[in-house]
């Protein structure tokens, strides 16, 4: 028999014990927050500043480019709209779908943010579930103080990341040319959208973003063929394009141009390179003088593979040849493009890629067209239609200046990977 001075040193070992217990044995220590999931097209978004605020890091932007940073970890983290990629210090984290850019903020999907948590917390072992709060969907994270160490059993599953692909840079040097034309301008708007937006306004915004972000990325020359509301004539166009580079031809030629239709309800995005042009059909008299004409860069062509073309668009292009040259003897400068056909065919192929790649954009199945622009220069050269103003969904897309970013971000991204590139 147990008397009662017995049960109550009984008792206050166990307390002792279970205190002993505690010190040897301590509980995890978690942070717990939760931010609202918003549903995009079938998808489920968190938006990175809601992340980036619960975690009391900031968040910077680069103004014009849709660049984002913060740190992350103990690593500076880079990542841009509409680019499926994160660099993660020196590394790159591929992502399975590109960001949303929503003004000052970017939106991931849920799957990727976890991917990009996982990657820069991976001490505090992030685990993730969702709930239905009080005004929608919410994602919840847990994080475990590191201090703490967790239980076997409550280990959550760790994500082995594969490593990342070396990063190739182009391998371009300063004297590289690229330029950028801007369809329309001046008393010629170019399409007009039923509320008054015109085509020579969207290609000069988008043309001025895409030359900010590839001077940002690119370590060459980036020349437009206007920079503002005024007109400048095919001929002028052409001749800036064969003669931008230091009096020689440029390297690459974007020309920029809105679309239209007569059916409201056609959209999307579209590239053209010029279709060759063929000399077998033309006829004795349309044929020039027999002789050779030397053309700058392209050495001696035989005369009879040459046709007519204007004066004025012959001595702007080359003015080193004798403006006496007359009639028959001026040969058809659209028969420049035929060398860079294949080229121009793989950097068209590059941006259509991208931009499907990061944008939601329709992108239509037209690779060709008789375009006097493309077969009048000397140079990889294509010509792209942003989009449908007279769509009317599509037209406020296009003077939109985070869709603008977007897409320049998109074609910008296909340009850097048709060049090439230099050895890891």
């Amino acid at each position: 028999m147990v008397n009662h001075s017995h049960r109550r040193i009984i008792a206050a070992g166990i307390v002792f014990c279970g205190l002993l217990l505690c010190l040897s044995f301590p509980v995890a220590a978690q942070t717990t927050f939760s931010v609202p999931l918003f549903s995009l097209e079938g998808r489920e978004f968190v938006s990175l500043g809601d992340i980036a605020s619960k975690l009391g890091i900031p968040l910077e932007k680069t103004p014009g480019v849709g660049l984002f940073s913060f740190s992350l970890g103990g690593k500076e983290n880079r990542l841009g709209d509409a680019v499926p990629r994160v660099l993660v210090g020196e590394d790159w984290l591929f992502l399975s779908t590109a960001p949303r850019g929503f003004g000052e903020d970017l939106w991931l999907i849920r799957e990727d943010m976890e991917l990009l948590l996982r990657t820069g917390l991976a001490e505090s072992e992030p685990r993730f579930s969702q709930v239905r709060g009080e005004e929608g969907p919410e994602w919840v994270v847990v994080l475990q103080d590191t201090a703490f160490p967790l239980a076997e059993e409550e280990t959550p599953t760790r994500v082995d990341l594969p490593p990342p692909e070396p990063l190739l840079r182009p391998n371009v040097d300063s004297d590289f040319t690229i330029i950028i034309d801007a369809g329309h301008g001046g008393d010629d708007p170019g399409v007009v959208s039923e509320r008054s937006w015109t085509e020579k306004q969207v290609t000069l915004d988008v043309a001025m973003a895409l030359r900010r972000i590839l001077l940002d990325r690119l370590l060459c020359q980036v020349k437009l063929t206007r920079k503002g509301d005024y007109a400048v004539s095919l001929e002028h166009r052409v001749a800036f394009a064969n003669q931008g580079k230091q009096g020689a031809c440029a390297d690459i030629l974007i020309s920029l141009h809105a679309n239209a239709a007569f059916d409201s309800q056609i959209t999307g995005f579209a590239c053209y390179v010029a279709t060759p042009v063929s000399t077998e059909s033309l006829s004795p008299e349309d044929t020039p003088l027999a002789g050779t004409v030397f053309i700058p860069g392209q050495g001696s062509w035989d005369s009879d593979s040459l046709n007519e073309l204007s004066r004025e668009l012959y001595a702007l292009t080359f003015p080193e040849i004798p403006s006496n040259v007359s009639g028959t003897d001026m040969f058809r400068l659209e028969l420049l493009q035929n060398p860079h056909i294949e080229r121009s065919d793989r950097l068209r192929k590059a941006i259509v890629s991208s931009v499907q790649a990061r944008t939601q954009v329709r992108v239509l199945n037209i690779g060709a067209g008789p375009l006097r622009i493309l077969r009048s220069v000397s140079m990889p050269a294509v010509l792209i239609e942003l989009g449908f103003l007279t769509n009317p969904l599509e037209a406020q897309n296009l003077v939109s200046g985070d869709y603008q970013t977007r897409l320049a971000e998109a074609i910008a991204e296909g340009i850097i990977s048709f060049l090439p590139k230099a050895t890891p």
